[in-house]
């Protein structure tokens, strides 16, 4: 296992894994996010990112069947968590970060990678990010069952069936919890 990939705190999201953590209530990616959160991952996003994402709540809205509104209010609370960061911060990075990508577009991801470095893109567009370079630079790009299975040992690809990724995801969200609830608990002991 490369160093990069056990080590980075720091977790690049691109627009497909935030819309996932809004689409699902049982979903992997959710819990995924949720367990890295409470394991102190930093969770980072492009401005243009976050911006996307408000442009298209109608569409998703839409597509997964969830009230606007509430689609809304959920994805403030996600944001909560997530730094959003405007492109001049790493702006830079950007030239540099258009070589490691192969659709121009990931390119602010790349760049807020580069910036905050040792960092895991996490997406569902692999292929949009040319891996080996970027994994030279202390940079990884996983998806979210490849985060917890490094993280956490847990392989999602091994469980075959719909009903079975279900009762994994009900598993990691009684985890995720109780977590919570020990979370919780400190802080109310402090």
């Amino acid at each position: 296992m490369e160093e990069g990939k056990t080590k980075a705190k720091n977790l690049i999201l691109d627009a497909n894994i935030v819309i996932s953590c809004l689409a699902k209530e049982f979903g992997i990616t959710r819990a995924c996010m949720i367990i890295l959160k409470i394991q102190n991952a930093r969770f980072y996003t492009p401005k243009s990112v976050h911006q996307e994402i408000l442009f298209h709540i109608p569409t998703i809205a839409r597509r997964y069947k969830i009230d606007a509104n509430l689609l809304k209010i959920s994805l403030q609370e996600l944001f909560r968590n997530v730094g959003i960061e405007d492109e001049i911060n790493f702006k830079d990075y950007i030239d540099k970060a258009k070589a490691l990508v192969n659709d121009e577009k990931d390119a602010t991801l790349a760049a807020l990678a580069l910036k905050q470095k040792p960092a895991t893109i996490i997406t569902f567009n692999k292929k949009h990010f040319n891996k080996e370079k970027l994994e030279k630079l202390g940079i990884d790009v996983l998806e979210p069952h490849e985060t917890l299975f490094l993280k956490f040992g847990i392989d999602i690809r091994s469980v075959n069936s719909k009903v079975k990724r279900k009762g994994v995801a009900i598993l990691l969200q009684s985890i995720m919890e109780l977590f919570e609830k020990k979370v919780i608990l400190l802080s109310d002991a402090k």
